[in-house]
């Protein structure tokens, strides 16, 4: 897994002049705007957190994927190592900007620790949904289907909107309502073990739906 890693790393770096100019974004939207700290970091997480696709692209791109499979790894470990470089690309991403916030803006540690934990746990999220869609149907087709996913939830939505009409707001208002009450009269450590345990089961769940869609397919 180690070679692989180095592999998607150097691939990575081939595009320093994207990164140069997507952290230099970051650099000035902090500089111009005092209370774009989320925002910043959030732009930061997501945008290294997505570097894995292009990694995918790239290993698809002229069958180079037959090539890797010839060495001595095997899908899993392939899986695995794009799951690692996607959690650990988005992790650096979320601590640097973080960091960078609190100097340069001199905002408190722990206003900033409670944002880069909630952006990069939401954020680590949507990637679990990204992987084994784009590991199932390729760059192109994955970026379809996903399209496909959000226009569905979006008709979903409108749809039952329409149906529902005030009681299924009414219904959001009352559960939202409940869940802001446990919040407040939970403790922050209990709140966040237990959405810990949740990413957790969301990461071994996304690895495990990857892994097996890798395993049937052929190369």
């Amino acid at each position: 897994m180690k070679g692989l890693l180095i592999k998607d790393i150097q691939m990575t770096l081939q595009n320093k002049r994207l990164l140069i100019v997507f952290f230099m974004l970051a650099v000035m939207m902090t500089l111009t705007k005092a209370d774009a700290a989320s925002f910043v970091i959030a732009f930061v997480t997501m945008f290294c957190g997505t570097l894995v696709l292009n990694t995918i692209s790239l290993d698809e791109f002229d069958k180079s994927i037959v090539f890797l499979m010839t060495m001595p790894i095997d899908k899993t470990v392939y899986v695995l190592e794009k799951y690692a470089f996607a959690v650990g690309s988005g992790l650096i991403g979320n601590i640097v900007s973080s960091v960078f916030c609190i100097v340069f803006l001199k905002l408190s540690v722990s206003e900033i620790l409670m944002q880069m934990i909630a952006i990069f746990v939401i954020l680590s999220l949507f990637q679990m949904i990204i992987l084994p869609i784009q590991l199932k149907f390729g760059s192109d087709i994955g970026r379809l289907v996903l399209i496909g996913i959000v226009i569905f939830f979006f008709v979903f939505g409108t749809f039952l909107s329409e149906i529902g009409g005030e009681g299924i707001k009414i219904w959001a208002e009352g559960l939202l309502y409940q869940a802001e009450l446990w919040i407040r009269h939970c403790s922050k450590w209990m709140i966040f073990i237990i959405g810990f345990v949740i990413w957790i089961g969301c990461v071994f769940g996304s690895f495990f739906i990857s892994k097996n869609v890798m395993k049937k397919r052929e190369f």
